[in-house]
């Protein structure tokens, strides 16, 4: 039997084995495998020497195919609701994914507690902690006493087999990597498992109308681990984002066949698990001082503005390259502000180092922060105090010039919500409008140098 090597982590194919994959950078990932044999095509086989089980199969028509309504199960966390597009479609694949410890597991089990509590039949399939241990969970989130079905097993073929007399409306899997087939010899968390595995859970809940709901391990790149396949064959990945350390998680879809990838939940980690964050910008803003450096801006995310601040802090550098260091932001633009500042505002921070953060551990790459972030850096230089109340917000161009941005109004209105009256933004008809306001003050800017006074 031919054997080949494969790295186990990304899927990538070696002519022999290697500590480390060139492709994803993992180590000791590296497996020898058999090759399984390749039946030939069907074109120019003698038919006679060899059977072929064939199946019949239907052509449909499009222009006479009928819709069907599909049935979508709201999970009654209405952030989560948010992400996956107002719920759940039946017979859907849902793959969720995030770092060790963010809280995926609770996100899932408080999910299962509340369909079961809406009269769901739910099955939660465990490969990773005991029947004792979920229920340890449970009980402190609350749902002990509620109707769910419980597998402390990796075996899928197992579980398919001892619940088809009784087909739930919801399965999860926590976790994929753990799940194996006893017909593929390789081990879990390989990719022939992995890819199998999956494959029959997708075919068999979508054949029954089951929501399938898979959690899969991440890489420390962030990426979910195993084939890119695997995100292929569901029909919504999203992200579960956060510091394991801090209170804030944030749910985001990165694809999703039955709604929009552009919608965000936002939540927190408390004593009973994760709650619901339904005024995000006061819980970005609830403990905010003045200070020097802070900038307020109004984030997008998806449909949904929110309020956050940015601080920035500019120390003389001893060092040969300056150090950039920059949390919740995009590095290579804040590089880009700095050459702009420099070469059409003459300020200069090349003997600067510069730490640039988002507050309270919220990530963007919003264009829409560019002034803010312009207007932090020069305040940060010249150690003012900002006015604890001004709203900045505006993308900026490489000649300097100052764009407006999408859902500025939106955006403005949000700030205005909570008490914010002072704002910098792109001079445009909407500006005008919103300086109509009572007690409003708009400052409009057209070009980068015109906040530098």
């Amino acid at each position: 039997m031919a054997t080949q090597f494969r790295c186990q982590n990304c899927g990538t194919n070696h002519r022999r084995w290697a500590g480390k994959c060139n492709e994803c950078g993992e180590w000791n990932t590296i497996a020898e495998e058999e090759i399984a044999s390749k039946s030939g095509s069907l074109t120019g086989l003698d038919l006679g020497k060899k059977k072929f089980e064939m199946r019949e199969i239907e052509l449909v028509n499009l222009a006479e195919q009928k819709s069907e309504k599909i049935e979508i199960i709201t999970s009654g966390i209405s952030e989560l609701d948010r992400v996956m597009g107002g719920g759940f479609a039946s017979g859907s694949a849902t793959l969720i994914g995030g770092e060790p410890g963010i809280g995926k597991s609770t996100l899932l089990l408080q999910l299962v507690g509340k369909l079961s509590k809406k009269g769901k039949k739910v099955l939660y399939i465990s490969g990773e902690e005991s029947a004792s241990q979920i229920f340890m969970r449970a009980e402190r989130l609350g749902i002990e006493n509620q109707n769910i079905k419980v597998a402390a097993t990796g075996s899928i073929l197992d579980v398919l087999h001892k619940i088809e007399k009784n087909i739930p409306d919801v399965m999860v899997v926590d976790s994929i990597q753990t799940a194996y087939l006893s017909t593929i010899e390789n081990n879990p968390g390989t990719i022939n498992q992995i890819k199998g595995s999956t494959f029959e859970l997708i075919n068999y809940c979508k054949n029954r109308g089951i929501v399938l709901i898979l959690v899969g391990h991440v890489t420390k790149d962030g990426q979910l681990a195993g084939p890119k396949l695997l995100e292929h064959m569901v029909d919504t990945v999203i992200y579960f984002e956060g510091e394991s350390d801090k209170e804030f998680r944030m749910l985001r879809s990165v694809k999703n066949r039955f709604g929009s990838i552009a919608e965000t939940g936002i939540f927190i980690m408390g004593s009973r698990g994760l709650e619901e964050v339904a005024n995000p910008s006061s819980f970005f803003m609830r403990q905010r001082q003045p200070g020097k450096g802070g900038i307020i801006f109004v984030a997008m995310e998806g449909t949904r503005p929110v309020i956050t601040e940015i601080e920035s802090l500019a120390v003389l550098s001893y060092l040969p390259s300056p150090r950039r260091n920059v949390v919740g932001w995009d590095s290579g633009r804040l590089a880009m502000i700095i050459a702009i500042l420099q070469n059409r505002s003459k300020i200069n921070l090349h003997d600067r180092d510069i730490y640039l953060s988002m507050a309270g551990g919220f990530k963007t790459l919003d264009p829409a922060a560019d002034l803010a972030v312009s207007l932090s850096l020069i305040n940060a230089k010249k150690n003012h105090l900002i006015n604890n109340d001004i709203v900045v917000l505006g993308e900026v161009a490489l000649s300097g010039e100052v764009r407006t941005v999408p859902w500025l109004e939106s955006r403005c209105l949000e700030a205005i919500k909570l008490g914010y009256t002072n704002f910098i933004i792109p001079k445009s008809a909407i500006a005008a409008k919103i300086s109509k306001i009572k007690d409003v003050v708009v400052k409009s800017c057209n070009h980068i140098s015109e906040i530098n006074n």
